[in-house]
């Protein structure tokens, strides 16, 4: 019986760090933009705590969808990707263990970090933008030979 209270506590506690983190980016501009990454770096916003290879996944995403929908801000985004980057934790890929920045990680350790995942997701969109293309093409050849 208690797993499923836990599940739930932890569905509500990333839906929290979801909304902090969306609080955020809705705030985010050049002038204010060193206090906003200091508030997700530094946990200090309610219920921001970036702790996990799940919630950098979705920070990453919500990121990303940011900066597409606001091109006007895209050096802001991309700063304030870089600075999350450096800044925030890094995780084992096999095991999702946070690594201590102190410590350099074993030869081989496949690293979970900000930057990965936001370059994963421009190669996913990149991809599927292709894929897409090469399907509109096919889609309007086919018309022609009709």
């Amino acid at each position: 019986f208690r797993t499923g209270v836990d599940k739930k506590e932890k569905t509500d506690d990333r839906e929290k760090t979801e909304a902090a983190f969306r609080r955020v980016l809705n705030k985010i501009c050049p002038e204010n933009f060193e206090s906003l990454v200091n508030k997700v770096i530094s946990g200090t916003e309610q219920d921001l705590h970036i702790d996990s290879k799940g919630l950098m996944d979705m920070a990453a995403e919500l990121t990303f969808e940011k900066a597409i929908a606001e091109s006007v801000f895209c050096s802001t985004y991309a700063q304030f990707c870089t600075s999350l980057w450096r800044k925030l934790p890094k995780f084992e890929v096999e095991t999702g263990r946070m690594l201590d920045p102190k410590t350099k990680s074993r030869a081989g350790t496949r690293i979970h970090d900000f930057r990965r995942v936001i370059l994963n997701k421009c190669q996913q969109e990149f991809e599927l933008y292709t894929n897409s293309e090469k399907i509109l093409a096919v889609s309007e050849e086919q018309k022609v030979e009709v």
